[in-house]
């Protein structure tokens, strides 16, 4: 059969609707009948969706702890010139 992906989305979220999993089945039985390839996709999206611990759910910068971590770790001093030091603070006021 032809994929539509606009198919696709009408019957996953048909399917999302349904709490319970055997009425989930109930939706792809329905909606797909002789169409393998589009239960496949939705039963695919389905077991993704439910997935507890996916990759959507975590934060897309690093927690606090990871961050402090970072900001407190010195710095590489391997390349600060040691015989030209930076100005002082006295020096930047002329």
């Amino acid at each position: 059969m032809t994929f539509s992906p606009s198919r696709v989305q009408a019957v996953f979220l048909a399917a999302l609707e349904q709490e319970n999993l055997a009425d989930r089945a109930a939706v792809l039985d329905r909606e797909c009948a002789a169409d393998e390839e589009l239960r496949q996709r939705v039963a695919a999206l389905l077991i993704a969706h439910d997935q507890p611990h996916s990759f959507l759910d975590q934060p897309f910068i690093a927690p606090s702890e990871h961050v402090a971590a970072i900001l407190v770790q010195p710095a590489n001093r391997a390349d600060i010139n040691e015989s030209n030091p930076p100005p002082s603070d006295s020096e930047d006021m002329h």
